[in-house]
């Protein structure tokens, strides 16, 4: 689910990561950045061969891992969090 107000979002107020820095990580990462940016979404993007250029390869979602942690949205903004991993 992508709320409104993220596609609303000016591009140069989102957060991107490149896919190869996110290809190996953990969900706890994941969660660290979370934590890091404040925000509940952000992009994962590939370089493609035109330089200056990028390609959208998804968007990790702080709800949706929420629900699939089965865990309160908030929880995941917490110290706690990754302890509880």
């Amino acid at each position: 689910k992508i709320e409104i107000g993220v596609i609303m979002t000016p591009l140069r107020e989102l957060v991107a990561v490149d896919s190869e820095d996110v290809a190996q990580v953990k969900v706890a990462h994941i969660i660290q950045t979370f934590r890091k940016i404040r925000q509940h979404n952000f992009l994962v993007m590939d370089q493609v061969s035109e330089p200056g250029q990028q390609k959208l390869r998804g968007i990790f979602s702080a709800s949706l891992l929420s629900k699939q942690l089965d865990s309160d949205i908030d929880a995941l903004f917490s110290d706690s969090a990754i302890d509880d991993l």
